[in-house]
Order: C-alpha cells, then sequence, then structure tokens
C-alpha cells in the first residue's frame, strides 16, 4: 500500500477479479482478469512507487476509453454494491473520467445506471473515489466501467477498481432506483388485439403461407412455419420514431423448433432491424448488424426473452422490424410480443458508451485469439504444408469410425473408405431435392495473396437433377471476419470464384489442380464439395490440399475438372 492510502477499503465478497491490478495474466504484460492486453497504445498496465495501475489515455475526443467488466447476478441477491475506485487525474479536470455502473435483467433490458455517474478528482495524487448504489430487484448482470468516455481528451490512472455487495440493511436505506420506462412505441406488441376478420393481429402485415394467429394458456401469438427450403418468411412493421430519439430499446419473446440453417448458418431466423429517414431509405448504422438473432439450431427453446439496444442514427424517423425466417431451411417460430422501447439521453449515451467499451474490450480478446491462430496455422503448416485440417481424411482420434473434423459421422449417404491403403469419404445421391456435401470453413494466413488447391476425386453414374445446378461440383467462397469461434461469422467477399465443375463419370481417380487468388481481407475459404441436386450417383473424394501461394504476381495454373 503505498503510503497516504486508506487501508480500510472494502475486500470481503469482491465481485471484480484482481480488484488491485497486482496479479499478471497469462501474458505478463497485463493483468490478471481484466482481458486481453489491449492492442492501442491508451491502454497500459505500469507500476508506480509499489503500486501497480493501467494508464488509460485519450490523445483526442473520440473513445471511449476505459476499463470494463461484466458481472452475474442472482437477482434479488445481492441488494446493493459500493463502487469504489482509486485515481489519478493528471492531465484533465475533474469529472473528465469516471465510473459507471449498468444494470440489466435476465433478458438484457436496462433496469438502472445504479446512480448518478462518480466523477473522478482530478490533481496528480491517488484519490479514492466511493459509492454506494442500490440493486435493482431483477437485475441479472452489471457492467462496470471505469476510466474515460471519451467526450474529452485526457489520461487517468487507475490502481483500484472494487465492487463489493452491500449489507442489506444498509441496502435498504438508499434510494430506490428509478422505474424503467415501459411504453413501447409499438402498437399491439403482444399481438392481443385482432383486426377486422377477427383472424389477425391488428396492424401487422398481411398473413402469408406459413402463418397463423394462435392462443396458449389464454395468450395470443404469431407462429411461423417455414415452407420450402431457403425461403423469407416475415412480418414486417415499420414504426414511426419521435424527432431527436437518440437510443431505443428492442425486446421479443420467443420460442423455436426444429430450426434448420440454410446454406449459411446465418440464414435463420432472426428480427432484421433498419433505421429508414422519412422517404424510406435505410441508413447506415454504427457498428456490427443491428439484427436481433434468434437461433439457427433445431433443437426446441422454449420461450425466451432477448433485448438489445440500438442506437439510432442521425436522420433517422422510422424503425422497420421483420422477424421470422431468413432464408433458413425449416422450422417453427412463434412470437408472443415485440416492444419497442425509447431511450432518455443519458440512457442512451450510457448504453452506447458502454457498447463502445464492449466493442475495445472484445476488439483485444479477439486480437489475442487472432495471435494465436497465426501461430496455429504457422505450426499447421511447418508440419503438413497444408492448410487443410485432416484432408487426407487420415487422423480419426475422436471416434474411430469416422475421420477427425469432418462432421458428425456416417449415414445412408456419407461414408468413409479405404483404397488401396488411402482413405477417402464418398457422397451417394438419394433425393433430388437435397445437397449431399462436406463442408469446411478454412482459416487463412492474413494477408495471403494467392492459394493453390488440389484434391482427387471420382464419380460414378451422376445423374444431372432438375433443379439448378443439378451437378457435382465444389463450391468456393472467400471470406473475412474472425478466425476462430463461430467460423460462419463474417461476410462473404466478391468477387467470387467460379465453381470448380466435376464430370458425372470417371475412369478411377483424377486429379484437380486450381489456384484461386485471394481478396483483400479474406480469412476464411469455405469448401464445399459435393452432389447438388443430382438424381443419382457417388462422389468420391480423397487427399484435400490447399496450400498458401506468397507471390504477389501470380500465373494461373492449369484447373482440369
Amino acid at each position: 500500500m503505498a503510503p497516504g492510502l486508506r487501508a480500510d477499503l472494502p475486500v470481503a465478497g469482491e465481485l471484480l477479479p484482481n480488484p488491485d491490478f497486482s496479479a499478471p495474466g497469462k501474458d505478463p504484460a497485463w493483468p490478471d482478469g481484466w482481458g486481453s492486453r489491449p492492442v492501442d497504445s491508451g491502454k497500459q498496465w505500469q507500476m508506480d512507487s509499489g503500486l501497480h495501475h493501467v494508464h488509460l489515455a485519450l490523445a483526442a475526443p473520440g473513445g471511449p476509453e476505459m476499463l470494463y467488466r461484466e458481472i452475474n447476478l442472482k437477482p434479488g441477491e445481492t441488494t446493493g454494491v459500493v463502487l469504489t475506485v482509486r485515481t489519478r487525474v493528471s492531465n484533465g479536470n475533474s469529472g473528465d473520467a469516471q465510473g459507471l455502473l449498468v444494470f440489466l435483467d435476465k433478458a438484457g433490458r436496462l433496469l438502472s445506471s445504479g446512480a448518478e455517474p462518480l466523477l473522478f478528482p482530478a490533481g496528480k495524487s491517488w484519490t479514492d473515489s466511493s459509492e454506494k448504489i442500490r440493486v435493482p430487484a431483477d437485475a441479472a448482470h452489471l457492467t462496470v466501467l471505469a476510466g474515460l468516455p471519451g467526450t474529452v481528451a485526457g489520461a487517468v490512472d487507475i490502481s483500484l477498481l472494487s465492487c463489493v455487495p452491500l449489507d442489506p440493511d444498509a441496502a435498504a436505506l438508499l434510494p430506490s432506483p428509478p422505474p424503467r420506462q415501459v411504453s413501447s412505441l409499438l402498437s399491439n406488441g403482444d399481438f392481443e388485439s385482432g383486426d377486422a376478420s377477427g383472424k389477425w393481429p391488428l396492424d401487422w402485415s398481411a398473413p402469408e403461407p406459413g402463418m397463423s394467429w394462435e392462443t396458449e394458456d389464454g395468450k395470443r401469438f404469431v407462429r411461423l412455419i417455414s415452407q420450402h427450403p431457403g425461403e423469407t418468411l416475415m412480418l414486417n412493421r415499420t414504426v414511426p420514431l419521435p424527432p431527436g430519439l437518440q437510443g431505443l430499446e428492442l425486446a421479443v419473446r420467443w420460442r423455436a423448433n426444429g430450426v434448420e440453417h440454410g446454406e449459411h448458418e446465418w440464414f435463420d431466423t432472426r428480427t432484421i432491424v433498419h433505421f429508414l429517414d422519412r422517404d424510406g431509405n435505410t441508413l447506415p448504422t454504427e457498428g456490427g448488424s443491428p439484427d436481433l438473432v434468434f437461433t439457427h439450431k433445431p433443437a426446441p427453446t422454449g420461450w425466451i426473452e432477448h433485448a438489445q439496444f440500438l442506437a439510432v442514427p442521425e436522420g433517422a424517423a422510422q424503425l422497420q422490424l421483420r422477424p421470422g425466417f431468413f432464408r433458413a431451411a425449416a422450422g417453427t417460430l412463434d412470437l408472443a410480443s415485440i416492444s419497442v422501447i425509447p431511450l432518455d439521453p443519458q440512457q442512451a449515451s450510457l448504453l452506447k458508451t458502454a457498447g463502445a467499451a464492449y466493442g475495445a474490450w472484445k476488439g483485444d480478446q479477439n486480437a489475442e485469439m487472432e495471435r494465436k491462430m497465426d501461430g496455429k496455422i504457422a505450426a499447421q503448416l511447418a508440419a503438413t504444408g497444408n492448410l487443410m485440417p485432416n484432408g487426407d481424411f487420415v487422423a480419426a482420434t475422436a471416434h474411430p469410425t469416422w475421420p477427425d473434423g469432418w462432421g458428425n459421422g456416417p449415414s445412408d449417404t456419407v461414408s468413409w473408405g479405404n483404397d488401396n491403403g488411402k482413405r477417402f469419404i464418398r457422397l451417394t445421391a438419394d433425393d433430388p431435392a437435397k445437397v449431399q456435401m462436406l463442408y469446411k470453413m478454412v482459416v487463412l494466413p492474413l494477408g495471403l495473396k494467392a492459394v493453390d488447391i488440389s484434391f482427387r476425386y471420382r464419380t460414378a453414374g451422376v445423374v444431372q437433377g432438375e433443379r439448378a445446378p443439378g451437378d457435382a461440383r465444389v463450391a468456393l467462397h472467400f471470406f473475412n471476419g474472425t478466425r476462430f469461434g463461430h467460423l460462419e461469422s463474417g461476410k462473404e467477399l466478391v468477387p467470387m470464384p467460379e465453381p470448380l465443375i466435376l464430370s458425372p463419370q470417371t475412369t478411377g481417380w483424377t486429379e484437380v489442380h486450381a489456384r484461386l487468388p485471394v481478396p483483400e481481407g479474406a480469412t476464411k475459404l469455405q469448401w464445399m464439395p459435393g452432389l447438388w441436386y443430382v438424381k443419382a450417383g457417388t462422389l468420391d473424394l480423397a487427399d484435400l490440399d490447399i496450400s498458401p501461394v506468397a507471390e504477389t504476381a501470380l500465373k494461373p495454373l492449369p484447373s482440369n475438372p
């Protein structure tokens, strides 16, 4: 403890890990429990007079530059907290640096910010700031923020960020949080009121095949049943927005069963969200997609409530909502309620700051994962020279009857074979309405200019189908986005490579070689060889290889079908 600092700071029941930043993490350049080492120079872990601290700096307004931490709470168990922050604001004014708390319920609805921001005093000496906050009864998540919100340039050092539960008797003496806004801008969001026909909810777009208005336990809801693979089946509402609105909360109560995603995992169930100007033109939004995603998986969910914050772009006069199936293959989706809650400027600013701080925190995590992926790719190339994991289908450590990394195992249409000691996978067509294919999202080294692709295949009795493309082929797509976790995230890049068309009948094994230029920003290659809506036939695949090409001046290699 540095001289002159309080020694009676709260420690019992601490909710935040490593609150004094003294313990190093796996990365010795950043404290344990506070995410990954930042990629920007605005955050640094330092030591001063025996005191570990995090240094945050903003050279110009923008930011925010804040420490960020999420805590899960058991509703009703923690009734109050004490937030204590030790700071030194040597470059800036009092109040430039702040501590913020955000309470959300289980669904993600904003309950309260707990209190006004905790303002840190300016000065070259360490100062302790503390505040007691009443926790809303339904709070399930607490976000703790401390640092520079981004409104002005400055710098702050933080050597303690502590949040501990408050004694229930003491918490009961604190002012109750203000009630949350519950008045929705969306009329008949609970689907209870019917239109003149009495067969469909009032104010909602006309029903299409696959839509019905149902009742369960005295409550009304809309049911959508996917009619055709790849179909977009959605309700449609446009909500007028009041002038000057900065933020809103979109909440949906839904359940799903038997959902199967379409060609990509993001062909799923969701609410598509668009902000429109007065003339109906779509406005761009900050950050990622504002869509509220439900599920792409077949397991029944039961009723789920899900809410998310939306920053309203400048010039927005309308909000367009389209809940339902977005090009999914199959499933049932029930919608019980949809609400659009306007937020006051303080709430909107708070959630925007929290969202930006989360984005920066998540970016640091992603950067660390990307660094690890670089090492993993380099090791794989050093060992095999092949970016395609287990492309020879030999390794079978997880299950002796199926090669590692190639799906869930054999079936009536997919089998694992052996031809004179060489392993291969066979696809068999059994329905002209279906695609039988292998699927792999292959991660790429960053900055790659081209890849060489090679594989062996043989076909027998492939009969062209009536539905396009109706043949044997390898579909290839490049994507950007992260190279870890949900690999299907990201955007498909153009121009798309031409598919490799395979012969319907070969005499033995045929080798294919192709060189593909890699679009700028590509991080993944989607590889999908298969039988696409054919009436009959088999396709065998072996020795799949994708190798990086370092040269910037490329000569196309011959590609043979």
